[in-house]
């Protein structure tokens, strides 16, 4: 076996030797290729001072390069690739071979990372292989650059959705006529918020959303930290069945009536695309890896949901909270982006609408972060008033709208099924 790196020499010489010669060379580079990720330190070190130069505005020739390099031995060779004069023509041709072989050798890197995760694997073995999973594709991002793009090319995809049949609901429905109205349905791409109090129906209609796509055969992955598998089945099969879900915790008071239509609920419930995943201590990197692994297997998929985003654990030790959950909300906004599909994320409020005798959320009420409104395409609040004169309907309240306007939709709380319904006309 070869144990020396793949590099090619002449391609990082001739990128280096344009970039000392040529602004236009130095744009092209910049947009391929980072210094690190050549071979050979000195030209690495080279490339670094042009395109630094060339970032701040400066001038970049062969005397200003000298002062910044660290040695002598730098300095004659960056000399000699000035005075070779290599063509800017051809140069991005050259910067995707030396960004090509930089992959080759991280491939290299990451595989002897995996290997000694096989040795010392870390406990439990699934963080492991996430992890494992995660560096193939944290290198796979990595080899394709993003690139600017004439509208032309984009144009064909807009044409080709516009001539799909169309209809108020394009998205993934949730359930309920008015938000799916004011939504057009969870758009593909998008992270919506689901926040609210705790008790208010966060996770309710989070699951009534999973149920809506799975009725329509359009699989869903829901991911609890929060309530266990057992519980989201509950839940469900009283949605389904419309027994109250108090009964069928308490197995009190079951009718044959309730029985019957348990098991059909059951039967129902068990031919839906719903994948439930109730790992406590789960992590951006394990959602992301799951999810994935399910598209794959189910490429339809067209709904995630994590509840809840407080609950889930960084990848990295952040100094404090609010640098976690952004790191948490930014991680959900990429795995929409990724996989294209709507992904939910049920989140909590902080303390100071307890304080106000308005109890209507609003977007500063977000907890832990200013981030979670920063990533959302959606912010959806749900309240419902609990005195004595209380509405008895929940207000959900899309506070903000990325690509549609803000509204306020009521619905009925159906408290004995831990449900949300659409309200009757003219109610």
């Amino acid at each position: 076996m070869n144990t020396v790196p793949p590099f090619n020499a002449e391609a990082e010489e001739h990128v280096v030797g344009a970039c000392i010669t040529s602004a236009n060379a130095r744009d092209s580079v910049a947009e391929i290729l980072e210094p690190g990720q050549l071979h050979s330190t000195r030209l690495a070190a080279i490339l670094d001072a042009c395109l630094h130069a060339h970032d701040q505005g400066r001038n970049v020739d062969p005397v200003i390069l000298a002062e910044q390099l660290a040695d002598e031995q730098t300095v004659a060779k960056m000399r000699d690739l000035a005075a070779s004069m290599y063509p800017a023509g051809n140069v991005a041709h050259h910067a995707r071979i030396v960004r090509d072989h930089w992959t080759r050798r991280q491939l290299i890197t990451v595989g002897q990372n995996i290997a000694r995760l096989g040795w010392e694997p870390p406990d439990p073995l699934d963080q492991a292989l996430a992890e494992a999973e995660q560096a193939v594709y944290d290198l796979t991002v990595q080899h394709e650059p993003g690139e600017l793009r004439h509208v032309s090319e984009t144009l064909p995809h807009t044409f080709q959705l516009l001539d799909r049949p169309g209809g108020e609901i394009t998205g993934t429905p949730t359930g309920l006529t008015d938000l799916d109205r004011a939504t057009a349905g969870l758009q593909p791409g998008n992270l919506v918020v689901v926040a609210a109090r705790p008790g208010m129906g966060k996770s309710a209609l989070a699951l009534q959303a999973s149920l809506a796509a799975c009725r329509k055969d359009t699989p869903a992955a829901l991911f609890t930290l929060e309530m266990s598998a057992e519980e989201i089945n509950q839940r469900a099969l009283s949605a389904l069945s419309n027994v109250p879900l108090m009964r069928i915790r308490t197995r009190n008071g079951l009718t044959p009536t309730d029985r019957a239509a348990l098991n059909q609920a059951g039967e129902h419930l068990q031919r839906m695309p719903l994948y439930i995943d109730d790992t406590v201590s789960a992590r951006v990197t394990d959602i992301r890896s799951r999810s994935r692994r399910l598209k794959q297997r189910q490429p339809a998929l067209g709904l995630v949901v994590v509840d809840y985003l407080q609950l889930m654990l960084t990848d990295a030790k952040h100094d404090n909270r609010n640098l976690e959950i952004a790191a948490i909300s930014r991680g959900l906004k990429l795995l929409a982006r990724e996989l294209d599909v709507p992904v939910m994320a049920l989140a909590q409020l902080n303390r100071n609408v307890e304080g106000r005798a308005d109890k209507t959320p609003i977007l500063s009420d977000l907890r832990d972060s200013g981030a979670i409104e920063q990533d959302a395409d959606v912010v959806l609040f749900i309240h419902r008033d609990t005195g004595e004169d209380a509405d008895p309907a929940a207000h959900l309240t899309i506070a903000k709208h990325r690509n549609g306007p803000t509204d306020q939709i009521r619905a009925a709380w159906l408290k004995d099924r831990a449900m949300f319904a659409n309200l009757a006309e003219g109610h």
